[in-house]
């Protein structure tokens, strides 16, 4: 059998028939301030099209790839904002014990 293909893009591929194919497609990550109500906004609106747009085709596979974070890189760079008065208490719960409970969260 041969599909004649209309349209491609990177690993998408448009039929002739309104299929699309995709082997592999994978976005990078990107961090949404939940504080920004417009970029929620924003991110909301795009999620919603994209599926809105997915739904019409019989056969789609989404996962979702567990990605590294850096909690605790991202945590130490906060140090120079911490008490100076109570460091000792600071670095146990930010250095460690915030990660950890970041992580069972997640």
């Amino acid at each position: 059998m041969k599909i004649r293909v209309v349209q491609y893009q990177d690993n998408l591929l448009l039929t002739t028939v309104g299929d699309v194919w995709a082997y592999y497609y994978q976005l990078k990550p990107f961090q949404i301030n939940v504080a920004n109500a417009q970029d929620k906004r924003s991110f909301k609106e795009s999620f919603i099209d994209v599926f809105e747009r997915l739904q019409k085709y019989d056969d789609v596979d989404l996962k979702l790839n567990p990605a590294n974070v850096d909690l605790a890189g991202r945590i130490q760079g906060t140090s120079p904002d911490w008490a100076k008065d109570i460091a000792e208490v600071a670095q146990y719960y930010m250095r460690q014990e915030e990660v950890n409970i970041l992580e069972s969260e997640i």
